[in-house]
């Protein structure tokens, strides 16, 4: 009993020195006592997972993964058009388009708007680039834009090296007179590089520009000051059929202007020369 009595006085005393050590031990580790472990939140986990899957299955199925970016062609924008040429383009800036006299009626890559009311193509001069402009004298008190096809032979025509005029009276070089004067002019757009392409008219009076026969801009109406229409589409290389439709009212005066920048350019500059051939070319 005795020494019963001494091994329980032993055991009790080493507890209470153990836990007398273990409190001066936190006292001195400020620490102790305020550990912080690092958790796993399981919505995270499930967060991650469901990411990890996604991206699996864009891998195996080649979809994009909610929310992932991606990079669009230009030209493949949504609103962005995208036209083709019907004629390639003239890589030599020169007569690698039609070399031949087209027939009555015909323009290289459009047809002739005036055909139906028995007008002709006029004969291109000696310099390929430029644009050929025929003129009719509309009655007074023309709003918009004529159907030129059914208004017969111009009154007269004039060659123009680009559209970029502004003027009083007459259209310049043209002798044709009138209160109200309607102007088409006639050609192709020769383009070498794809891009995507910003293509704008002002015009004081209306105007409308039509690729391969197709509407692009239209601003026609009658309005007091010049107004500027644009339209961005994707343009695949190729030489266009073009045609400029065009209204002035003489004692407004004549402003109009054919402009285009290439790929959101800094600032729209008047079509070139250079890029533009006449009819027959």
């Amino acid at each position: 009993m005795i020494r019963t009595h001494h091994v329980l006085l032993v055991s009790l005393g080493l507890v209470a020195g153990c836990a007398t050590s273990s409190a001066n031990s936190n006292s001195q580790n400020p620490d102790a006592g305020n550990v912080q472990y690092d958790v796993a939140d399981p919505g995270a986990d499930g967060a991650n997972a469901g990411a990890d899957g996604a991206a699996g299955d864009a891998a195996t199925s080649g979809r994009q993964p909610r929310g992932a970016t991606s990079t669009r062609a230009v030209g493949e924008r949504t609103g962005v058009k995208r036209i083709q040429a019907k004629a390639p383009p003239r890589e030599d800036g020169g007569g690698g388009g039609a070399t031949t006299q087209p027939k009555k009626g015909r323009l290289v890559g459009v047809k002739n708007p005036n055909s139906g009311g028995g007008g002709t193509t006029p004969a291109p001069t000696e310099d390929p680039n430029g644009l050929i402009g025929s003129a009719w004298v509309l009655p007074a008190g023309t709003e918009s834009l004529p159907d030129f096809s059914t208004l017969g032979d111009p009154a007269g025509t004039v060659p123009v090296r680009l559209l970029d005029v502004k003027a009083r009276g007459t259209f310049p070089g043209l002798s044709v007179t009138g209160d109200v004067v309607g102007m088409q002019f006639l050609g192709s757009l020769n383009v070498v590089d794809e891009g995507e392409y910003t293509l704008c008219l002002t015009s004081q009076g209306g105007s409308r520009l039509l690729l391969d026969e197709v509407p692009i801009v239209d601003n026609d109406g009658l309005a007091e000051a010049a107004t500027e229409k644009c339209e961005t589409v994707f343009m695949a290389p190729g030489e266009y059929g073009l045609a400029v439709d065009y209204f002035y009212v003489a004692q407004n005066g004549i402003v109009l202007q054919f402009a285009w920048n290439r790929d959101g350019g800094a600032e729209k500059q008047p079509v070139p020369q250079s890029v533009l051939f006449k009819p027959g070319t």
